[in-house]
């Protein structure tokens, strides 16, 4: 893996107050400072160990399970200041096991006192990986929260599940959203009328002791879980790019992908920032597919990045401010040689022999999962990280940081290793968590 620049206003000795790391971790033998283990619900001795690099290299989660087989590596669900929440899959019975399968675990990754704890398993109507987050309490304690929709699939409704770590009990409360986000300011499709009706979790941020439940395509519901009556209160979120460009009558060449794969939330210095990546993409012949990745053939030959800003977090699309739009041609790329990222160098009349030469450009990248940095010197989220991929869906991938205020690629890095056995879904690779200021 390559070196990471190290960004302004930081010296390369001091550590960064924010980690990028891999949504999976990674399976196999590591030990350091960080290192706690605990036991499965089957009393398999199961350990877990952080390695923290400064971003844009990705730091690491790693379990091993010396007693079982992790035929899965295990996945990030939310991420708090120290805190790590994840799930694993101990045995072999299952090739793709089901959320009652895996073992919760919260592990503490702070050299100075890590731990690693199973939590009871949350039974009943609790299944989807995005709807569950975690909200430190203090020195020592946190709450555990999913947000799962009611039983009935009732607009605004939902179920809210807790776990209070100095009870270890899961408790639930039927919740009404008291203020609902307005309706979209455009007609919805008919084959899209699920974004009006339902709420889907594609993302969980937290602030303070509030706890909000994306969809990355709708708005997200936020709650105070350390108040004393909990309330739900809905926050709209910028109308998504497609449907700017379709109307009721005709979305047929028009399609919403997965809303992690171009959209992005964080909450940093007091405002909501949001980040949506909008693509140009040819399809190279009907029905042809790439040898290396199983995915039809098509070439990307632009790309656009938006951020936006939100203060006041109220039921309105005004309160939505956009900060910076981006085209790929107009961001400035230096020597990304030690990346080993592919990329052309400019054309300077090289004549027959620089023609036969394919010509990549920073536009012919396929980009997606957008993260905000964190970091103070990071220009309260000017700097943008984007997963990079010569092919839609290869394995190899590269991590840019871009710099949207001075409109240049800040820094490229190798993304690293997947893990074994592990196609890259389409769903957001990396979690971004100000972590490393409480493990200095």
């Amino acid at each position: 893996m390559s070196t990471a620049a190290v960004p302004s206003g930081e010296s390369s000795s001091s550590r960064p107050s924010w980690v990028l790391v891999h949504a999976y971790a990674l399976v196999g033998k590591i030990r350091n400072d960080t290192t706690a283990t605990a036991s499965t619900r089957n009393k398999k001795k199961i350990f877990a160990s952080f390695s923290r690099e400064r971003p844009p290299v990705p730091s690491n989660l790693h379990v091993d399970c010396p007693d079982g087989t992790l035929r899965h590596p295990p996945r990030l669900l939310s991420m708090a200041d120290d805190l790590i929440l994840f799930h694993a899959y101990v045995g072999s019975e299952y090739v793709y096991p089901r959320f009652r399968q895996c073992d919760f675990f919260i592990y503490r990754a702070d050299p100075k006192r890590p731990s690693l704890r199973l939590l009871p398993h949350p039974e009943g109507r609790f299944y989807k990986i995005h709807q569950v987050g975690v909200v430190p309490r203090g020195d020592e304690h946190y709450t555990v929260a999913a947000l799962v929709p009611d039983k009935d699939c009732t607009p605004n409704n939902f179920l809210l599940r807790l776990l209070d770590s100095e009870t270890q009990v899961w408790t639930s409360r039927a919740l009404h959203v008291d203020s609902p986000q307005r309706d979209f300011p455009v007609e919805i499709p008919r084959e899209l009328n699920h974004l009006t009706n339902y709420h889907t979790t594609s993302s969980v941020i937290t602030f303070g002791g509030t706890m909000g439940w994306a969809d990355l395509y709708r708005g997200v519901v936020f709650c105070d879980l350390l108040g004393g009556e909990h309330r739900l209160r809905g926050v709209p979120l910028p109308l998504p790019l497609p449907l700017k460009q379709i109307t009721a009558s005709d979305s047929s060449d028009r399609v919403l992908t997965n809303a992690r794969y171009t959209r992005g939330i964080a909450f940093i210095n007091g405002r909501l920032r949001f980040v949506e990546l909008d693509f140009d993409i040819v399809q190279l012949g009907r029905g042809l597919h790439d040898k290396e990745t199983g995915w039809p053939c098509s070439r990307s030959e632009s790309w656009t990045i938006t951020t936006w800003s939100n203060r006041e977090l109220s039921d309105s699309y005004d309160d939505w401010h956009r900060d910076c739009t981006l085209r790929a041609c107009d961001i400035l790329v230096g020597d990304c040689s030690e990346s080993g990222l592919p990329l052309s160098p400019p054309d300077h009349g090289g004549g027959d022999q620089a023609a036969e030469v394919e010509q990549r450009g920073l536009q012919n990248l396929f980009m997606s999962d957008p993260h905000f940095g964190m970091n103070h010197s990071d220009g309260d989220g000017d700097i943008v990280y984007l997963t990079a991929r010569v092919k839609f869906m290869h394995p190899k991938s590269w991590v840019l940081a871009v710099d949207m205020k001075n409109r240049r690629v800040q820094s490229v890095v190798n993304s690293g290793p997947l893990p074994e056995d592990h196609w890259p879904p389409v769903d957001a690779a990396y979690c971004t968590c100000s972590i490393s200021k409480w493990t200095n």
